[in-house]
């Protein structure tokens, strides 16, 4: 649980930082709740809302095509994923 609250933390930082970035999702809420179910122990949940980006993920481009990327499209791809970290 509490990495996940620092990855929120981290996300929020960077959202708030120079206006966020454009390769990593905005994190809007987070909040963290326990659930109790019948026979079972108790449950902590951490529930994050993040932005929603219109559009395909890489995955299901990847998907799709059902083939390897051409070079200079996985370059472009990968560039962009590096950019983000």
């Amino acid at each position: 649980m509490a990495a996940l609250q620092l990855e929120f933390k981290i996300l929020q930082t960077l959202n708030t930082i120079a206006g966020g970035h454009p390769n990593i999702l905005g994190v809007i809420n987070c909040r963290q709740e326990s659930v109790l179910e019948i026979g079972k122990c108790q449950d902590n949940r951490i529930t994050m809302v993040m932005e929603y980006i219109q559009g395909e993920n890489l995955f299901t481009i990847m998907n799709k095509k059902r083939a390897p990327l051409v070079p200079r499209l996985a370059r472009t791809y990968f560039r962009m994923l590096l950019d983000g970290l």
